[in-house]
């Protein structure tokens, strides 16, 4: 017999559990569990399982049985609520075994993606994370590829501003670099705007790989419609720092959860 657990008989036929023996009682005080064959249902439904079922058992049976009636006996009160707390323990281990397994079977998973990510990258099935955002040197290259010319007059912070344009032959137009080998052939602007050097620029510096000196040169050049005299420097560019306004939002409810899971997770993003 497992403790707490009964099944209805009479009428309504299904599970029923311990726990729930009070409310039961109080919206039919007849209602009746029998802990000695675990059963419950009506007083009157009950007895005629018993007689029919156990009929030497009968009368033993419902004077040990749970009711409205009964639990005023001491004898009987005292068992009513052993049984009550024991399926309240044993509804808390279930609840504890079912934790610890779902637990087992998450480090399971967690062990099996890691293993699966590593046969991956040793049958070099995957390859190094790449940035969604295209850079500057990205844009320029698809409109190289495209036949066009980059026109930088309008750019802003970060290579905002620019746009893809077809260069006619009698355009007013000037190139940043003469030599059509250079990627930088295909960037344009317009000698006859005044804010034409700010957007050379904001070009130059988000572009990356000049000196401060080479881009205020250029943007001189630029602003007194002189001649651009544009040269690579030696210089490894930096790596523009991040900004606050572009790292990823991360919800302070998501910070604030049990870091559990995802401290089991780490592995399979290094």
């Amino acid at each position: 017999m497992t403790t707490g657990k009964y099944t209805r008989v009479g009428s309504s036929k299904g599970p029923l559990t311990i726990g729930g023996a009070e409310k039961k009682m109080e919206e039919d005080s007849t209602f009746t569990y029998v802990p000695q064959f675990s059963v419950a249902g009506s007083l009157s439904e009950v007895e005629s399982w018993l007689l029919e079922h156990h009929p030497d058992d009968t009368s033993k049976a419902l004077q040990g049985a749970y009711n409205t009636k009964n639990l005023k006996k001491a004898t009987v009160r005292r068992a009513f609520v052993r049984e009550v707390e024991s399926w309240q323990e044993h509804r808390e281990r279930e609840h504890k075994r079912r934790q610890d397994e779902r637990q087992i079977n998450l480090l399971v998973l967690v062990e099996f993606l890691k293993r699966y990510q590593e046969q991956r990258r040793a049958d070099g099935l995957t390859g190094d994370k790449k940035s969604g955002r295209k850079t500057l040197r990205d844009k320029l290259s698809e409109v190289i590829a495209s036949g066009k010319v980059m026109d930088v007059t309008s750019a802003l912070e970060k290579g905002k501003g620019v746009t893809r344009v077809v260069l006619k032959s009698n355009s007013i137009k000037k190139r940043l670099v003469d030599d059509d080998s250079d990627p930088l052939h295909h960037v344009v602007y317009n000698p006859r705007v005044a804010t034409a050097g700010g957007g050379v620029r904001h070009f130059l510096v988000e572009y990356g790989g000049f000196t401060d000196d080479q881009i205020s040169t250029v943007v001189d050049a630029v602003s007194s419609n002189g001649e651009v005299t544009l040269t690579r420097t030696t210089t490894p560019s930096k790596p523009r720092p991040s900004s606050p306004l572009t790292k990823r939002f991360i919800s302070p409810l998501r910070r604030n959860q049990d870091s559990s899971v995802d401290d089991l997770l780490d592995g399979l993003n290094a």
